[in-house]
């Protein structure tokens, strides 16, 4: 599926999942907030997480990763700057020989997606992500590189 031309809530609304009255009231209420339309979506009870997490990952074939029962910290992580993991909600799961595997909990946003390869270096993956394990994950993150840059500092500062 190409995910440029990707219509949320057109394909919810084919496959069931909410009424045409549904989808306008959320289409309006998103051009107000700003949102993205699962948020406004899933915020008003018209569809669960869970259920838009499904769908989206049997639409644009890519899997589903429970961050609380992935060890990120296990091996060397991987760490994207913190202002652009909160932005685009996306964080680094794991490193592969040819690529990165990133979770997100908007897979659909090109922009995203481009700017991590670009700062990578190395293409990317994407698998979806709960928002709110991925933010408990950029601040696991960041008290982590936070303390690997203490003790380098402090290491830097001890006599030889």
């Amino acid at each position: 599926m190409n995910i440029n031309r990707l219509r949320i809530g057109d394909l919810l609304l084919e496959n069931g999942y909410l009424t045409q009255d549904q989808l306008q009231t959320a289409l309006t209420r998103q051009a107000r907030t700003g949102q993205k339309l699962g948020s406004v979506l899933t915020s008003a009870g018209v569809i669960s997480e869970t259920e838009l997490m499904e769908f989206l990952s049997h639409q644009l074939q890519i899997p589903i990763v429970d961050l609380n029962r992935h060890d990120i910290l296990a091996a060397k992580p991987v760490r994207l700057p913190a202002e652009f993991s909160r932005r685009h909600r996306v964080v680094v799961i794991e490193e592969q020989p040819t690529h990165f595997l990133l979770g997100m909990v908007d897979p659909t946003s090109m922009e995203a997606i481009e700017e991590a390869t670009g700062i990578l270096g190395k293409s990317v993956q994407v698998a979806l992500v709960r928002e709110a394990e991925l933010l408990s994950m950029i601040e696991l993150l960041d008290a982590h590189f936070r303390d690997v840059e203490f003790l380098e500092e402090d290491d830097d500062s001890l006599p030889e």
